[in-house]
């Protein structure tokens, strides 16, 4: 079996296939001839719950791209209170401002 992106798929341990990274939608609509160029730089990596992928006041070093489960944009409001002011999926990507070229 194969992703849209034409990439083998992986079985997980229950038989049912296993996300893959082109599983995110953005990854999954580059073109075949830069998918390649795309994966030889990226890097998976397994976050937990709750874990913070971007700390406030700190600069803004790479995107992340979910491929399963999901996360949150957290705002912290002057007094201190925290909303949700974003939530991410498989639909999308965190780390916006580096495209602006903010870190």
């Amino acid at each position: 079996m194969s992703t849209r992106s034409g990439l083998p798929s992986r079985s997980g341990g229950n038989g049912t296939t296993a996300p893959t990274a082109a599983e995110n939608h953005l990854i999954a609509m580059l073109p075949a001839n830069e998918l390649a160029g795309f994966f030889a730089r990226a890097k998976k990596v397994t976050c937990e719950l709750r874990d913070s992928i971007f700390e406030i006041n700190e600069p803004f070093e790479r995107v992340m791209f979910p491929i399963s489960g999901m996360g949150s944009v957290v705002t912290v409001l002057k007094d201190g209170t925290m909303l949700e002011a974003q939530t991410v999926g498989r639909e999308g990507f965190f780390g916006l401002p580096l495209f602006h070229g903010l870190r």
